[in-house]
């Protein structure tokens, strides 16, 4: 939500997280902002407390030297999304045997979506967990101004996957 505002590292989101963890007593929330995330991906930071300095070291240093776009697409381009597909580019060919510039509202939001959860969430595995958490993208978007509530009618109109003729890669 707030990507382009801050410098690497959201210091909201640390406190918020902070905050919900101490009072649920176990970690139920993050802060990683997707310029850690793609530090954690290009330096293969372990996901604990101890490599979480280092990731915020390295996002500091990646929002220092490439602008919000360049760090957006790296993450983009790296990001796990279910069947062994990396990247939006190889998920979207996956999942609706088109390029990542041809998706719809409705299938973008299921990248996003799947983002969260890969393997929890894949669609051809758990469409209807995969629906919701769709569903859940797109209430999002309309909640941030990013997409109007009729397209996301729309967009929750559509099919989850396509359907075509050849076998998916499982």
């Amino acid at each position: 939500e707030r990507f382009y505002e801050h410098g690497g590292i959201d210091l909201i989101a640390i406190a918020r997280a902070t905050r919900d963890n101490l009072r649920a007593r176990r970690v139920v929330s993050g802060a990683s902002t997707i310029t850690m995330q793609a530090a954690r991906m290009l330096r293969s930071i372990p996901r604990s407390w101890p490599g979480k300095p280092r990731q915020m070291m390295w996002a500091l240093r990646l929002d220092a030297h490439l602008d919000k776009q360049s760090i957006l697409e790296l993450h983009l381009n790296r990001l796990p999304l279910g069947q062994g597909s990396v990247g939006v580019s190889a998920a979207a060919a996956l999942y609706f045997d088109a390029s990542a510039a041809e998706l719809s509202l409705g299938q973008a939001a299921l990248l996003a979506a799947l983002a969260h959860a890969p393997s929890r969430d894949n669609p051809l595995v758990a469409p209807r967990r995969a629906a919701a958490r769709r569903a859940l993208v797109l209430g999002r978007l309309a909640d941030l101004g990013y997409a109007d509530r009729t397209e996301v009618a729309a967009a929750l109109e559509e099919p989850l996957i396509a359907r075509t003729n050849r076998t998916p890669f499982l």
